[in-house]
This record gives C-alpha cells, structure tokens and sequence, in this order.
C-alpha cells in the first residue's frame, strides 16, 4: 500500500514537472525539507531518552541540512524572493553547500558513532558554518560560481558533486565496516539511501535543463534518498516516537499559545494582518492586526464593499477588477494600493489573496494585509535621489570596496562612451589614460581606504581613445557597522574649461610678445628712419656709376628689407584683421630656413629647392607662422636622431583632376611647397586627427595641439590646401597649394627724380634729433622752408607765439611730455584747420580713423623714403589750399 502511495506521489510530481517546474522543484524541496525538520524535531524531544548522541547530531545537521535547502528554494529563480539579476546561481550555490553538509555530517556520523557529542557546541558550530555559507553567497560573493546562464553549470559544480560522491563512497565503507553496530533492516535503510543519494549527484552533473531527465531522475532520488535516511533513524534507538512527539498534550497547547502570542508580536512589528471573504455571506473578517491597521474597533464587522471603501478612490476600481477575477476565476492577486484609515490616515498597504477552490469553484478568498507605508516612503526617496543622479551632467560612479563598478549614471556613457553593460562589474582601470604614475593611484587608494575623501584631477581615457581630465571627488560610504561598504566617484569633465584657459594663457603670452614687439619695431624704426633718410641724401650727392653709389645702393636696399620685416613684425603686434597683399613665399622661406638652421641640432641636415619667385595673395605673417610650424615639427619629428629636413617650392598647374588629392581646388597655377622629414612618422589611426583643435602626440607642456589646425586654416583661408603623406619610421611630407596671384618684381634701386616740391614754411617736431636732422635736410633739398624741434612742449609755445609762421606741420607720434596727437589736437586749437602730419614707428592708440577724427590730415609709418614723404606733404598742402 504504502509502496502504491509512493509510485502515484512520484507519477504526479513527474506530471507538475512537465507543466510547472517551479512547482515540481519547490514540492520535491519542500518534502525534503519537511524530512529533515522532523528529523530534527524527533531526534531533539527524544534526546533526553537517547543514550546515543550520535544520533542528536546527525538530527541537527539535517536542521541545518533542510535550512540550506528551504533557502535554496525560496532563492529559485522564478520564487520572486530575490531579485531577478541574481540568476541561478545563488540556488545552485546553496544546492551544493547542502549537498557537502549532508555527506561530510553523515561521514562523521558513521566515523564517530560510538562517541559523545556535544550538543550545544554542535549546534553553534553548525550555525556558523551555515552563516558563513550565506555570506560567502550573498554578501561576500566569493563562494564559487556553481551555474553561468547560458552557459549551464560550471566545472567547479561537477567537480563538486564528484567529490561529494567520494565523501559518501567513504561512508559507506564506513558504515559496512561497523555494520555490527546496526540492525540489519536498519543498514539496509543508510546503505540504500546512500547508494541513492550518490546517484542522484551523479544525475545532476548531466544537467542540461530543468526539464531535463537527468534533472528529474536526481530529485526523485534525492526525495527516496531523505525517506529512508528518516525511516533508518526513526527505527533506529528510538522508541515510539509518536508518543515521545505526543506526550504531553497541555505542554503542546503551551506552545501553541506561545507561538500565536510569537506570531502575534511578528504581526505586529511587520505591520502584517490577515483577512478573510465569506463567498456566501459577503462578510469579512479581520485578525486583530488588521484592525489595528484600519484603526478600527475590533466590534466592526464589515461587509465586502465597506472593506473596499477604506482603499484610495483612485486604486478602488482596480481592486474590485482583481478580487472579482479572484471570486470568477480563482486568479491570485497581489497589488500595492494606497488606503486611508478610519481617522482619516493615508497608508501604503500591500494587499495579498489566495483563493480556496472547492471542485473547481471558490469557496473563500484569504489573504494577508500589510502596511507598507515606510517602505514606500524609502522607495520614493530612493527615486528622487536616482532621479537626480541620473540628470546631473556629472559622471557618478559607486563601487564596492574592492573598486567593481556597481552603478554609473548616464552622464557616464554619455562623457566617456562605456556604457552601463560595458563597465558594472569591471574596476574603473579600463579608463587609465597613462598619464599617471603608479604611485598617483596609491596615494588615491590609501586616503579612501583610510575613509577619507580623495579630490583632484584625473585624466581618464574614453572609448574612442582620446583623453579628457575630470574634477573628482571619490568619498567612501559607510554600512550600519560603520564599516566601509562603497565608494562614490563623482566627476566633472572639465577638458573644455583647460582648453580655454590654455587658449587664454596662449592670447595673454601673444599680447604681451605683441606688445613687446610694437616696443621693438618703434625703435627700430626710428633707427631705420635715419639710415634710409640719410642713405638718400647721400645717394643725392655722390657721383654716380662709382663704387660709393653701389655701396649706398646695398644700405637702401638692405633698409627696405628691414623696413618690410619690421612691418611683419608690426602686423603681428596689432593682432587685428589682416590687410591680404602680394606675399612672395621663397623670402619668407629663406628666412624661416635661416633661422631654422641656427635653432635646431647639427645632426639635422637642411636640403631646400626654391624654383619659384611667384606671389600669392595672403600676409606675410601668417605664411610665417605656417613654414615656422611645420618646419619645427619636422625637426621635433627628428629629435636625438640624425635626419633631414627638406623645403621644395615650385609652381604648378592643377586641371582640377578628379583623381588626385587637388581636386578640391579650383583648376589655375599655385606655389606648392613641400615640407619632408625623416623622422618618426605618424601613426595611420591618429594621422586623420591631426588637424584637429588641441590634438597632440606631445607630451604634456610641450605642445598646444593648435599648430596643425592654426596651420590648416590658415591655408584654407587663402583658398589653398594642405595634404599629409606619413609612414611610420620612414617620416612624414606636407604638401600645401597656395594660388598665384602674380610674379615676383625686382626691388627697384633708389633712383633720383624728379619729386613734388614746395617753398612753404614747414614745422618739423621729433624728439630724436636725428631724425629732425634728416627730416629738415630731405624737405630743404625739395625747396621747403624748415624750422625743427626736437620738445613738443617748446613746438607748442613756438607756434602759439606766431600761428601764421607756418603751413605745415609733421609730428612724431610717440615723444616724452605730450604725444603726437596731443600737440595736433593743441595746435588746432590755436589755429584752426591747421594742417598736420603724424609720423609713428608703431602706436596700439592710433590710427587712420583716430587720426582723421582728430583733424589730422595724414598719416604716415616709419621709417619714411624720401619719395614717399614728398608726396604726401605735397598732396597736404595743396588740399590745405
């Protein structure tokens, strides 16, 4: 009979597994862990009357044995005891610990059995390693991995349940070893359930899926395996156990009275009350802590509707839709709702039903009734906090205390380009940039671990590679223990804000070099006014065709020259909007060359081939500052290394060929210039980011990352094109296309003409006497009556004292006591409309524009040609009338 009951529970447990696993597992579990317990609980009220305490013990391994067990079902995937991102594995973990308990505890059962436990001890030993087994799964996770999704069970769950098998194998040679000590039906019982035990592990190392027949075959032993380890202990040593269980009826009233009072105290600490539907009568009934939750009278007797009435107005109509689904089609429901007591209290509850099925229809509805209106409050407060994290821009991080990324915020992904997949659970070194030494992250890890905050900057590398500094604050997070638990790692990219500080550093050294440069080139050009003004008169006087007038001839043409690169010099201070000319490329070339060789190592040899005289239409500055970069890159390129640094210039012509890396250009004739080296070459992954704004190979204070870009724009402005040819180790040759605007003309040599002349009375005012000197003797010689002053204050009385002595006057800008435009604005003042020249070396406070707002009728730069001074004050004053 009993063994017909058996084969029918097996053949249904066989038809669930085929249509609810979950089902089939937790009553397969369940019935274990029923066995166990009532191991236990026989073995313990019978200890007293029990002179083998081997048999105590092996009843509380079986406690501890069926707790691991109950965890383990609770824990399935599928229960909704644990959150779903656990997976498998924890079940399977604690599947295995139970496993390894139940053989190593039935080995010392059978290795030990003549000696005395005790019992105490046993139990708190046990209750620790039990403990330990639940945080090494879920707190510490360091317990091994038993089931990878997708992947199935790991090798160290099949090693497992193999060495399992050896423990038990063991046993059982034990146990035919002292088999004198067992009655025989009794061994027969161990021996069988042990031979089954190691079957039903060797079962589930074939584990394909749950429903799986290796799966099944390993439960159904498992459960036969428990029936008769409980069979073998009940008959063994123990006397009619339902009367050790039964003795005394008042004493189990006793703890009847005393659980519900413990049950009682549970409810009301858990906030948790019970509930009940009468199908037929439509009246509810309530446990005492379900009127304490309602705040009601426990006299009330409510009906079905007036139990209805005290849920939120808004969440009624969805409870009366489940409970009637409950009441129709014996459908559970488990909802949170919003309530408001008899005194007028909102809650949280969290309301549960169960229907009870009676020949397929319900008969009553039970449930369970619990204010969580705490754990809402928590749980919006949580929210809001998420809600905040997740739309800062700045990037939050929590890991654990061994660095694992357990959260980043999307301002993560959306500044460094991981996103929450590619980073939770990995250490935030797969964003190590290089720029930081080992002892940089000690120092970090050091002040954290000790539970202070670490603040500073770290250059962290994104996705695609490129780098970007943030502003971080790491703070470690502390448990209930006081004990650190998690860091927080906020940070704030602020790669932007550096780069326009450094641009900002970059315009103030360019400011201050420009004003430098203005201070320079005004003396210089008052330097200059003197050579190339003497130079003319002299070239005036001396006998043509001679050696002397080729001599003055080279010192003209040389203070020309100067006179153009002072005027670089001067554009380049102003730092205004550049005046496009003619530029003629091979000068400006062979003088960056010049200074190229006199600045870079001997090892570097200098090869140039200029075939073109050509201009193009740019400023002279800029074409400069472009030779000077790639020239100084190339030489960078070479550095501690022997090489050669190669400038071509020649014309050609572009047809607008498709093919070629010139079609972009408009078809017509272009200087191209060649810049090669021999160096190191550019990496095929970087060279498209070259020209990209503060991209640099360099390392940190040696380069901005703005030559390339301040090159390419400089030659894109001017309608032209830049291209880059690299090979790693072989070195690198830029080609640029800049359109010809005309030929070169040869610097004509002074000649003397025929000038505009005059017999007017000029005033001359310079506060370097000898420009004054040779101001006075270039209009002299054109006919011109001079008076000089070297004061602005002393040309100020002069004047006043007779307005109408002269017709002209020509004025230094920049002189000690009162500038140029002073002494302008003062004698017009005197005498109205008075017509005035202002000459200037180089001036930020003066202008054209300012110039004729003031009333000033020309302006002229230093240093001035005699032609060209003739004119001008010719032109004066003949407008002056």
């Amino acid at each position: 009979m009993n063994v017909t009951i058996g084969i029918a529970l097996l053949l249904g447990l066989l038809i669930v597994s085929r249509h609810n696993y979950l089902l089939f597992h937790s009553l397969a579990e369940f019935f274990s862990i029923a066995v166990a317990f009532a191991l236990f609980i026989v073995v313990w009220n019978s200890r007293q009357f029990v002179t083998n305490t081997a048999f105590v013990y092996i009843g509380i391994a079986y406690l501890f044995i069926g707790s691991l067990d109950l965890i383990h079902t609770i824990s399935y995937k599928g229960m909704g005891v644990i959150s779903e991102t656990w997976g498998a594995n924890p079940a399977t973990q604690l599947w295995i610990a139970a496993r390894y308990m139940e053989s190593i505890s039935l080995f010392l059962f059978f290795a030990f059995f003549k000696k005395r436990f005790q019992i105490y001890k046993t139990i708190i030993i046990y209750f620790f390693i039990s403990a330990f087994i639940l945080f090494s799964i879920f707190y510490w996770k360091n317990f091994p991995a038993c089931f990878v999704e997708e992947t199935g069970l790991t090798d160290f769950k099949k090693i497992s349940e193999y060495f399992i098998c050896i423990i038990l194998f063991v046993t059982l040679s034990l146990i035919l070893k002292n088999r004198s000590n067992f009655d025989q039906k009794i061994l027969k019982f161990f021996i069988a359930s042990i031979v089954l035990t190691i079957f039903g592990e060797l079962a589930f190392t074939f584990y394909v899926s749950v429903y799986g027949l290796s799966n099944l075959f390993g439960h159904y032993l498992k459960i036969i395996s428990f029936f008769l380890i409980y069979s073998a202990l009940v008959r063994s040593s123990l006397k009619e156990p339902y009367k050790i269980l039964f003795q005394d009826l008042n004493f189990e009233r006793h703890c009847l009275k005393k659980s519900k009072d413990l049950l009682d105290a549970a409810s009301r600490m858990a906030r948790i009350g019970g509930w009940e539907l009468d199908i037929h009568t439509r009246q509810v009934t309530w446990s005492e802590e379900t009127y304490r939750i309602h705040e009601m009278d426990m006299t009330y007797k409510p009906s079905l509707q007036e139990a209805i009435n005290f849920f939120h107005v808004r969440d009624r109509e969805r409870l009366q839709l489940a409970i009637q689904k409950s009441l129709d089609h014996g459908e559970p429901y488990d909802m949170e709702i919003r309530f408001i007591t008899a005194k007028g209290n909102q809650l949280w509850t969290r309301t549960i039903c169960k229907p009870q099925i009676v020949n397929g229809k319900t008969v009553k509805l039970t449930g369970v009734f619990q204010d969580i209106t705490e754990r809402k409050k928590a749980e919006e407060e949580h929210d809001r906090l998420i809600s905040a994290i997740e739309q800062v821009g700045d990037v939050v991080v929590i890991t654990d205390i061994d660095g694992v990324i357990q959260y980043t915020n999307p301002a993560f992904m959306e500044i460094t380009g991981f996103s929450k997949k590619e980073a939770w659970g990995k250490t935030p070194r797969f964003l190590k940039s290089g720029q930081h030494d080992n002892h940089f992250y000690k120092t970090l890890w050091n002040t954290i671990l000790s539970g202070e905050q670490w603040t500073g900057r770290i250059v962290n590398k994104r996705k695609d590679g490129t780098l970007y500094t943030g502003e971080c604050s790491i703070s470690p997070v502390n448990n209930q223990d006081g004990d650190i638990a998690n860091f927080v790692w906020i940070s704030r990219d602020i790669t932007k804000q550096l780069e326009i500080e450094h641009q900002s550093q970059q315009n103030q050294k360019l400011e201050s070099i420009g004003s430098l440069a203005g201070g320079i080139a005004h003396d210089f050009n008052n330097i200059l006014s003197s050579v190339i003004g003497f130079t003319e008169l002299a070239l005036d006087e001396v006998e043509k065709d001679t050696t002397i007038e080729d001599s003055l001839q080279e010192v003209y043409a040389a203070g020309k020259r100067a006179k153009d690169l002072v005027g670089q010099i001067l554009a380049f201070a102003r730092q205004s909007e550049e005046e496009l000319k003619p530029v003629q490329v091979s000068s400006i070339v062979k003088e960056v060359l010049k200074f190229m060789r006199s600045s870079i190592p001997t090892t570097i040899e200098i090869h140039q081939s200029i075939e073109s005289d050509s201009l193009i239409m740019g400023n002279a500055t800029r074409i400069h500052q472009v030779m000077m970069n790639l020239c100084t890159n190339a030489a960078h390129a070479m550095d501690e290394m022997t090489g050669v640094l190669e400038i071509r210039l020649k014309d050609v012509a572009i047809n607008g060929d498709v093919s070629t890396k010139t079609s972009e250009l408009k078809p017509g004739d272009y200087i191209q210039i060649t810049v090669s080296d021999t160096g190191t070459g550019i990496a095929p992954e970087i060279i498209g980011s070259i020209f990209e704004p503060y991209f640099t190979t360099k390392g940190p204070g040696e380069g901005s990352g703005m030559g390339l870009a301040m090159v390419h724009g400089i030659i894109e402005t001017y309608d032209g094109k830049i291209t880059v040819n690299s090979r790693v180790g072989q070195g690198t040759t830029f080609t640029i296309y800049l359109p010809i605007t005309g030929k070169r003309h040869e610097r004509p040599p002074y000649e003397q003409g025929d000038l505009p002349s005059g017999t007017e009375k000029i005033l001359f005012v310079d506060d370097e006497i000898p420009i004054a000197k040779m101001g006075s003797q270039v209009l002299e010689r054109l006919g011109y009556q001079v008076t000089i002053k070297t004061n602005s204050i002393e040309a100020v009385a002069l004047f006043k004292s007779n307005p109408n002595a002269f017709d002209l006057v020509i004025t230094d800008m920049t002189m000690p006591d009162m500038t140029g435009d002073r002494l302008a604005i003062e004698l017009m003042k005197i005498r109205q409309g008075m017509p005035v020249i202002l000459c200037t070396g180089y001036s930020k406070k003066i202008s054209d524009k300012i110039s004729s707002e003031i009333g000033i009728k020309a302006f002229i730069y230093k240093p001035v040609v005699k032609a060209e001074l003739a004119e001008t004050v010719r032109k004066v004053l003949d407008e002056a009338g």
